[in-house]
């Protein structure tokens, strides 16, 4: 049975998280699904594990776009822009923008229609020397947050702020050149998870809409989109991929 088209209207943003378990055979079909960049791209992974994550996180986001672009899922073809965000290299009837990141035994895939957006996903069980990441890539304004809160908050603060600072700079499409330490984020346990200020780029708070999102237990994951604060965003989300 062919999945329904998802249509996207210009203020939704859809959001999927999808398990990167399967069978050989699911694999399999998954693999079938790539092209021959992303398959050569899988087989450089040393570890089985990252090999078969990458191949079920990449094969779903083909699946996703194809539902929308009404198209079949080995069909699409990639470009990627002057920092690496990759965008739909073939024309389509109307823009299509989308973001994928993954990690440990998840991934999620954001997709919008009018505006740049970028998500970012993060697993909390991974190892991580807080501090030292801070002191390195945190504004003064997340480093003064940070200096005010207890050890035991540590980890959860850590991947709030990390989430939604990546899905900034992804919705930017601006990679390494946008660095960390410029922009800041609330990452409080009250706050909204908003932009605070961008000292490249003024007036990015006003233009840019950043949000949390309820992960599976055990990750924390934003989103964010090249949108006005002020235009109310409808958000789905996706709990599985059909």
């Amino acid at each position: 049975m062919t999945p329904p088209r998802i249509v996207l209207a210009s203020d939704e943003v859809h959001l999927w998280f999808v398990s990167l378990q399967g069978s050989a055979e699911q694999r399999a079909i998954a693999h079938a699904l790539l092209d021959e960049a992303e398959q050569t791209q899988a087989a450089r992974f040393h570890f089985d594990r990252d090999r078969f994550r990458f191949i079920f996180a990449h094969a779903a986001l083909r699946r996703v776009l194809a539902r929308v672009l009404e198209v079949a899922p080995p069909s699409l073809r990639f470009t990627k822009g002057p920092a690496g965000k990759p965008s739909i290299a073939s024309a389509t009837p109307a823009p299509l923008h989308f973001n994928l990141s993954h990690a440990h035994e998840y991934a999620l895939i954001g997709l919008s229609r009018d505006y740049p957006i970028g998500v970012d996903l993060e697993w909390s069980g991974r190892d991580v020397e807080y501090n030292d990441i801070v002191s390195r890539f945190f504004s003064t304004i997340e480093k003064q947050a940070w200096a005010a809160l207890a050890p035991s908050e540590f980890p959860t603060a850590f991947f709030r702020a990390w989430t939604r600072k990546e899905a900034y700079v992804k919705a930017r499409g601006a990679g390494l050149g946008h660095a960390s330490e410029n922009y800041s984020v609330d990452f409080s346990p009250a706050g909204a998870g908003g932009l605070i200020a961008d000292e490249l780029d003024p007036t990015a708070p006003d233009r840019f809409q950043l949000h949390p999102i309820v992960a599976p237990d055990g990750y924390n994951a934003a989103w964010s989109a090249e949108v006005t604060r002020a235009k109310a965003m409808r958000v789905t989300l996706h709990k599985t991929l059909i």
